[in-house]
């Protein structure tokens, strides 16, 4: 009798041990949507997929998200490059946030720290294009904090 307990007992613990190994833990860089660098959680606001040629996108996002203090930006299945990044603000002011830099898939990330205090983004409006001539497309992945 005792040993079926501690045999449950044991698989029990091993069954926590692993689900809790498992949980994402902010460690490092930013891996997805974490960052240990910053107190906060990255929250995907959107995307957007990017032809070969020169194309100007914006990404609208709702009030409900709340003021933010950094946006990140990232490409996704191919290269882009990025001409040029513009935050709108609810109350109409706007903010050049970055200029013409490449995003190579997965390990380049573009950081916009917003200026003042937390503020409410209404949209973000990109000019770029992707590098790479291949048949997919390239999608650029919007967060924010």
């Amino acid at each position: 009798m005792k040993i079926g307990y501690a045999l449950r007992f044991a698989g029990l613990a091993l069954a926590v041990l692993v689900a809790v190994s498992c949980y994402p833990v902010p460690v490092g860089g930013p891996s997805g949507p974490y960052d240990s660098g910053y107190a906060g959680r990255w929250v995907r606001l959107g995307t957007r997929e990017v032809n070969f040629g020169v194309d100007r996108d914006s990404i609208v996002i709702s009030r409900s998200r709340g003021p933010m203090r950094q946006l990140l930006v990232k490409a996704r299945t191919s290269p882009v490059e990025i001409y040029d990044i513009r935050v709108i603000f609810t109350n109409g002011t706007s903010y050049d946030a970055a200029d013409r830099q490449r995003l190579n898939t997965g390990s380049d990330m573009v950081y916009i720290n917003l200026p003042g205090v937390a503020r409410s983004v209404r949209e973000v409006i990109f000019r770029y294009r992707k590098l790479a001539p291949s048949s997919r497309r390239a999608v650029i992945e919007l967060y924010g904090r």
